[in-house]
């Protein structure tokens, strides 16, 4: 399993217009639970505000009813509450900056 966020563009704005205009670019954040080896999302969460990936992951966490399985994520989502809810489920969440062979 997996978990991470990307940035959804909100409107079909023009970049150049933004820069000329000084108008700050609006975009959703979409955050995936999604099971890499049958590219299944399990769960996801769309925020309308710019939020930190961990309170994503909280509420996907909490959400899912998986139990021992390994969790892969970026070091976006390396917090201490994070790790405890998915102990808490039995689960290990491997959260760092740079993961050998994946």
């Amino acid at each position: 399993m997996a978990v991470d966020a990307t940035g959804v563009d909100a409107y079909l704005r023009s970049k150049h217009y933004e820069k000329r205009a000084k108008i700050k670019p609006k975009f959703n954040k979409l955050s995936i639970f999604i099971d890499v080896e049958n590219m299944i999302v399990y769960n996801h969460v769309l925020q309308m505000k710019q939020r930190h990936d961990v309170k994503a992951a909280e509420s996907m966490f909490k959400r899912t009813s998986i139990c021992n399985i390994k969790i892969l994520g970026d070091k976006g989502y390396d917090s201490e509450p994070l790790h405890e809810l998915a102990q808490s489920k039995q689960n290990n969440l491997f959260a760092h900056s740079y993961i050998v062979g994946y």
